[in-house]
């Protein structure tokens, strides 16, 4: 069976409203309806301003998220401030061939030594947000996946009747990569499915780490 998105693991914390809601977050106060509210241009920026429906915590907060972070105009990493968690995320901006900019948003999250993460694509036009993931997201054939692992190290006992397995994804250059295995932030797993934006959607590519 093939999904767009990759499955979440559920957190104490999830910055993606994607069904998790967040008991301390609160949205941000609306500006001014007497000042311009500049428009975003870098992935920081979108970050920033992304609203309250799918980033559950106010902008001083995801200036806090975003401290000590390389960030490159299209592209930006942060690591989620709760307590207890190990979670981190990135920002990266797409252009469809229509000109309609994309944000993509990754959230990872381990728990007990497993990580796994979720995607979430956004398309942005005229100052609003839509929804697009399941229009765009690469499709993850996970039996597929599963047959591939055991082929890799450390994946020798994955069950033969196993039909998922646990993905987290990072973005590089123009696409994503997906990792399985992998077990805290800090020690990437083993690269499994590579994709390339076209311009429309994602075409598949090999891995690299």
């Amino acid at each position: 069976m093939k999904t767009a998105l990759i499955p979440m693991m559920m957190t104490a914390f999830s910055l993606v409203a994607l069904g998790t809601p967040t008991p301390t977050a609160s949205a941000a106060p609306a500006p001014s309806a007497r000042f311009a509210v500049a428009e975003p241009q870098t992935a920081r920026d979108f970050f920033l301003n992304l609203p309250s429906e799918y980033v559950k915590v106010d902008r001083a907060t995801r200036e806090k998220m975003l401290s000590g972070k390389a960030a490159e105009p299209d592209h930006v990493s942060f690591t989620v401030l709760v307590e207890g968690t190990e979670d981190w995320g990135e920002v990266k901006l797409f252009k469809r061939a229509d000109g309609v900019r994309v944000v993509a948003m990754v959230i990872n999250g381990c728990i007990d030594g497993e990580c796994a993460g979720q995607l979430l694509f956004l398309a942005y036009e005229n100052g609003k947000y839509r929804d697009i993931s399941g229009e765009i997201a690469p499709e993850l054939d996970f039996p597929e996946i599963v047959k591939d692992l055991k082929s890799q190290p450390g994946f020798e006992n994955l069950a033969a009747t196993a039909d998922s397995v646990l993905l987290t994804a990072t973005f590089q250059g123009d696409g994503v990569t997906f990792f399985a295995g992998q077990k805290k932030a800090a020690e990437p797993g083993t690269p499994i499915r590579g994709y390339r934006w076209t311009g429309t959607g994602f075409s598949k590519i090999n891995p690299t780490r």
